[in-house]
Formats: structure tokens, C-alpha cells, sequence
């Protein structure tokens, strides 16, 4: 089993990404309008205060009078998001804003909102938080929250440190592709695409008609670990329409033995059926979460780096790979983004020991 605890993403580290989160961009992205002349890549934004923001770019030099909207040929959608909380902005009520320094989004809870910072603990009755924005959803260390885009969606991340490892969970696409350029490695090192799309054909009905299904999660283990690495993250889909990834995790993965047989993919079911006096139920469905209990076999001389990152992502999510090989079929029941649970090393062996681990995803 590898485990990747995640390198936390900060601002200085998030070099850019497709999905949009200021929709000026910091002031040099102005309002389309439609008596402007736009040149080849340049962004314009559509939407009002309060609802929701598109941002998009030009296709096409001499773009005037199209429409972005309803202007595929000329325009690419980036991505929705929302207005910058200002405080001298009267909101109604339901009015969604981000603040670009907590990456967060608030919905307004009154009407008439004004001066209220939703940041503050003294404006909890006047805006209820959301979150993370779009574009942050995917460093959040929580699968369900996902960022959405267009495809491709696409992430550029300097690391600042040597990492080895990619992992993507939550994803909803057809390919996924992690690049690598260093100056000090010469230019790209590392280029790898994975196919998303996957089909149970057990027969020749099943290959003509069983439809199409996609690879939640996945990961890349071979990152050339270059201390000036720039990482393109990219996950796509064929033709127009969104991709979602839930999770976006680099690090260096630790190697902490081999899953035996018998590993457990489990669920904690959350939802809850009650029944009145005449027995007739009443169903309220809830999550599943996932949860997986393996035992794992490992040298003594690996106890030391265990014991150490036992410590080190106490309480911490980190993605855990049963399975180097996403390939198998085996590979999603024995991966899992989240936290142990229990976590127990037995000295069995002489030069041997046995761990036992029980995960839940976040």
C-alpha cells in the first residue's frame, strides 16, 4: 500500500487553474459588453451581483457584438462563479459572493444586507457559508465537495518541494493527464494520460450495448520528485460539457507494506428507514461513505517510517492506494481518500509485522 499525504495548497502554490474564482481577475477582466472589441484570449465576464458569473475567453481576434453566451464559435465558457463581497453592496436575500482570501462562499440569509462581512462570527445570522469556491473545492480535503468546469479542466500547481505522486479522486471524466516541466530537468519530464472509461464485458451483448462507465478516482505514482517542478493537472471529457474532480492531492508517497487477502470494501450507511404503528416505512436516503479494513504485511525495517506517518496524518486526510496499479479491477475497492480510523502494528514476526488499518472517506 502507498499512501500520499497531501501537499496543502496554498495561494502561492495554486499557479493557475481554468475554473475561475475572481471574475475580474483582479481588475483586469471588465464586463462584456457588446461594443467592445475583443482579441484572441482575452476574458470578459456576463452575470449580475448576488447570482451567478460567467466567465469566458475569446476565441477569435476581431470578436465584436457576439454574444458570449450564445456564441460557441467565438467564445469559451471558463466556468461559473460569483461576485467579490463588497462592503458598501446591499444584498437581498439568497444573494450568493466569495471572498478570494478565505476561498469561501457565503448566501445571504436577510434582505437588505449591508455591511455585514461574512467572514466576521458576529454576521452568522446574515450569511450562511457555502463552502469553498469553485476553484477550491478540489483542496479542501473533502471528496464531496468538487470543482466544476468545462472541459478541460485544467490545474497548474508549483509544489515548491520534491513530490512523486498525483492522486485524483471524486472525478467524473473521461481521461485525466498529469504533465511535468522543470527548467533544471530540462524541460517536460513527465507526461502521462489516463483513460477514465471502463466496461464490464463479459459477453457479446455487453460489448455492443452495455454503456460506458467512469474510473472515480486515480493516481499517478512516477512524478519525477524535481524541486522545481510545475505540475499541469487536466481532466477532460470528449465534445462540450463539465467535468467534476472532487479531490486534487500531491505528495510523496510512503510505502507501507502489502494488502493481504481478504481486505474489506465497506460502507457506513447514513440513511434511515422508520415505521409507523401500521408498519408502512418511511425512507430517507443518505450518504454512503465509504470505508475500507485491510491488513497489510510488511519488513521491520519499515516500522519506523509506519509508526512516523501514523503520526504525522493523525486526523489528516490522505489518499491510500491498495493497488499500484489502477489497471485492476481491484483498484477503486482498495483506494480510499480519507482518514484511519484504527490503525494497529503488530510485531508478529521476528523480521516481519502485520498492520491492521479500517479507513473512512471524508
Amino acid at each position: 500500500m502507498r499512501v500520499i499525504p497531501p501537499l496543502t495548497i496554498t495561494d502561492a502554490l495554486l499557479t493557475d487553474a481554468s475554473a475561475p474564482e475572481d471574475p475580474t481577475y483582479g481588475s483586469t477582466v471588465a464586463e462584456y459588453a457588446a461594443g467592445t472589441t475583443y482579441a484572441l484570449d482575452e476574458k470578459a465576464w456576463s452575470g449580475t451581483v448576488g447570482s451567478v458569473i460567467n466567465v469566458y475567453r475569446s476565441l477569435q481576434a476581431g470578436n465584436i457584438g457576439n454574444t458570449p453566451a450564445s456564441s460557441p464559435d467565438w467564445w469559451s465558457d471558463l466556468g461559473e462563479t460569483y461576485s467579490i463581497y463588497g462592503s458598501g453592496v446591499t444584498y437581498a436575500l439568497g444573494d450568493i459572493v466569495i471572498n478570494i482570501t478565505t476561498h469561501e462562499a457565503y448566501e445571504s440569509l436577510q434582505a437588505a444586507n449591508l455591511n455585514h462581512d461574512p467572514t466576521l462570527a458576529a454576521s452568522s445570522a446574515w450569511w450562511l457559508s457555502l463552502g469553498p469556491t469553485n476553484r477550491w473545492a478540489m483542496f479542501d480535503q473533502i471528496r464531496n465537495t468538487q470543482t466544476v468546469g468545462p472541459t478541460p479542466l485544467t490545474v497548474i500547481i508549483t509544489p515548491g518541494e520534491r513530490i512523486n505522486s498525483a492522486a485524483l479522486s471524486a472525478i467524473l471524466a473521461e481521461s485525466a493527464r498529469v504533465l511535468v516541466t522543470s527548467v533544471s530537468g530540462g524541460g517536460g519530464v513527465f507526461d502521462s494520460t489516463q483513460d477514465l472509461t471502463s466496461r464490464q464485458v463479459l459477453n457479446w451483448y455487453d460489448y455492443f450495448f452495455l454503456p460506458f462507465v467512469y474510473k472515480p478516482s486515480t493516481v499517478f505514482f512516477d512524478l519525477p520528485p524535481y524541486s522545481d517542478a510545475i505540475v499541469y493537472v487536466q481532466v477532460s471529457r470528449s465534445g462540450a460539457g463539465n467535468v467534476w474532480l472532487g479531490e486534487c492531492v500531491l505528495g510523496t508517497y510512503v510505502n507501507i507494506g502489502d494488502v493481504q487477502y481478504e481486505a474489506e470494501d465497506d460502507v457506513l450507511n447514513f440513511s434511515t428507514i422508520t415505521r409507523n404503528s401500521f408498519g408502512i416505512a418511511t425512507l430517507v436516503k443518505r450518504l454512503n461513505v465509504p470505508k475500507r479494513t485491510q491488513t497489510l504485511f510488511a519488513t521491520k525495517s519499515q516500522i519506523n517510517t509506519i509508526r512516523q506517518l501514523r503520526d504525522r496524518i493523525n486526523g489528516v486526510p490522505a489518499f491510500w492506494a491498495g493497488l499500484n496499479n489502477i489497471a485492476d479491477d481491484y483498484f477503486e475497492s482498495m483506494s480510499v481518500f480519507g482518514i484511519y480510523r484504527r490503525f494497529v502494528i503488530n510485531d508478529k514476526y521476528p523480521n516481519h509485522i502485520i498492520v491492521s488499518l479500517e479507513l473512512e472517506e471524508i
